[in-house]
């Protein structure tokens, strides 16, 4: 066998070798290891109550980090660091996140009255803000990053035990549903385990899937409460029934999702707040100014003012 056929069978080897090994890894990249299956509540009214418990635990907290915002799926995604998020329990949170350039590039605040976003960069620039009592609490649609979902994901959302809610199970989750006069609005998926709540999809007042939240990393703050510091968030959605990261088995799918809007944040470190961040006042500026567009919700419907 001359040189040359030896040269080339060796290159034909080594590239087959290759792509073995790369699929190989590939693929075990992939694969998960199944969570622990744990025993759930028996009734939808005992997790009420331990969801409840969890969230009377809370305390003021301080955290930083990072957050990716995919707005445009011909662009690539922004990146943002969060400066500030202060969350005062039972209604009061603070989040402002810059870019490199823009300062309160991103600002989403609430208390006990109303709650407020603004995102500045160009392709965006806008501006909602509303009264609690105004917003509907099963329609997230109309604005791009409802701060009631955040709250909820970071678990200071008050639980309405006075709702109609039902318990399910699937692959070791506890899945309380939310109806509003036989309508779906809201869905708990909530691992066994630990009973933390790993993502929650809201629907509209007809019952259309509009957004998700998943919630992943959980970190213990204090001894009986802990906050997930991966949160995601992405809208809008399609009906389906792909798998999402976490193993849950969604109404909304997961199915294109870098063609859909999303943001993740990432928080680190998460402490609890000190004595001066515990008083900083979590108010609106009553006259925004430099925004393209202002929007404020009324009787749940977004209107640009």
């Amino acid at each position: 066998m001359n040189v040359e056929k030896r040269k080339k069978i060796f290159v034909g080897w080594a590239l087959a070798h290759a792509v073995t090994l790369s699929l190989f890894f590939g693929c075990a990249q992939k694969i998960q290891k199944p969570l622990p299956v744990c025993p759930g509540k028996n009734t939808a009214t005992e997790a009420l109550a331990a969801l409840q418990a969890q969230s009377e635990n809370m305390v003021p907290i301080f955290t930083r980090g990072t957050c990716k915002l995919l707005y445009d799926p011909n662009e690539p995604k922004q990146n943002f660091n969060i400066k500030v998020l202060l969350i005062k329990p039972p209604f009061e949170l603070y989040l402002q996140a810059d870019t490199g350039i823009i300062s309160k590039a991103v600002v989403i605040g609430s208390n006990e009255n109303e709650f407020w976003l603004a995102v500045r960069p160009n392709e965006i620039d806008s501006y909602w803000w509303g009264l609690w009592s105004e917003q509907n609490s099963g329609d997230a649609k109309g604005i791009l990053i409802n701060p009631r979902t955040l709250l909820e994901s970071l678990g200071i959302a008050e639980i309405n035990t006075t709702a109609e809610w039902s318990l399910s199970k699937e692959n070791g989750y506890d899945i309380l549903t939310k109806k509003i006069q036989g309508i779906t609005v809201k869905k708990l998926h909530i691992y066994c385990c630990d009973y933390t709540v790993r993502t929650i999809e809201y629907f509209d007042n007809d019952g259309k899937p509009v957004a998700i939240a998943e919630l992943d990393d959980y970190t213990q703050v204090t001894e009986n409460f802990s906050i997930p510091a991966s949160i995601e968030i992405y809208l809008p959605l399609e009906i389906g029934q792909r798998p999402l990261s976490n193993g849950v088995n969604p109404t909304i799918s997961s199915e294109n999702r870098e063609d859909q809007f999303n943001i993740k944040f990432n928080l680190t470190p998460i402490r609890q707040a000190k004595e001066k961040e515990k008083n900083f006042a979590i108010v609106r500026d009553d006259d925004p100014q430099g925004f393209k567009h202002i929007y404020k919700v009324i009787n749940g419907q977004w209107y640009e003012q």
